[in-house]
């Protein structure tokens, strides 16, 4: 590859700005799953590096591949076929560890939401009840209608004390989800339908982080925490 080119100039400098997007998604990934400041900017600079070297090496095969005078081949067209069928194989790997890694996450994530959720309201409820919270958190998380099979008791708790629980949910699933607090309120809505239903949606939102008053659940930045 001539590196003096103006059109290969733009064309790395592009490339690298998409990896350092990817390398800044990987190190804020690292830090909600609790890595420390230094662990997480060790995992960038080498998603930085690695993803810099695997894009140069493929525009410099792309570059010999295509440059290459028709008339010096020495290469067959079965093989040139062979490996563009190979870097196609290798993009379709990327993309199937990228979806086991994003399958992978829920899992966590969701895991964490239902051990909080067992211990915010193991006092308050049933077993039963926490089960049934405990299901609408997955319907939740992968975007699926749910109707609770009959109405939730809690004892003890605030309507704030929901809207808090709302939030941290809310908050926690946030990097996955990427959802509006419509979608936690209407959640909230169906799950504590017997508490809330009088209470209207526009009120429930605009109420998700009020601290006012005396309250039992917190605003959690960090569920895990």
């Amino acid at each position: 590859m001539n590196y003096k080119d103006i059109n290969n100039i733009t064309l790395i400098v592009c490339g690298t700005m998409g990896i350092a997007v990817l390398a800044l998604l990987s190190r804020y990934f690292f830090l909600s799953q609790g890595f420390d400041d230094f662990g997480a900017n060790t995992i960038f600079f080498i998603v930085l590096v690695i993803g810099i070297l695997f894009f140069i090496s493929y525009i410099e095969l792309l570059q010999h591949i295509v440059s290459k005078p028709t008339e010096k081949k020495d290469i067959s067209e079965e093989a040139i076929n062979q490996t563009i069928e190979d870097e196609e194989q290798t993009l379709d790997s990327i993309r199937e560890q990228y979806q086991l890694d994003q399958h992978q996450q829920n899992i966590l994530s969701l895991d964490n939401a239902i051990k909080y959720t067992q211990e915010t309201f193991a006092p308050y409820t049933s077993d039963e009840n926490i089960r049934i919270i405990c299901s609408a958190l997955s319907d939740y998380l992968y975007n699926v209608d749910f109707k609770p099979s009959k109405a939730i008791s809690i004892k003890e708790l605030s309507n704030i004390d929901l809207y808090h629980y709302g939030w941290n949910i809310w908050n926690h699933f946030k990097p996955i989800k990427k959802n509006k607090q419509e979608d936690i309120v209407h959640f909230l809505k169906i799950v504590f339908n017997k508490q809330l239903s009088d209470i209207e949606s526009t009120t429930i939102r605009k109420k998700l982080t009020f601290d006012e008053g005396a309250c039992i659940i917190e605003l959690k930045k960090d569920i895990i925490l």
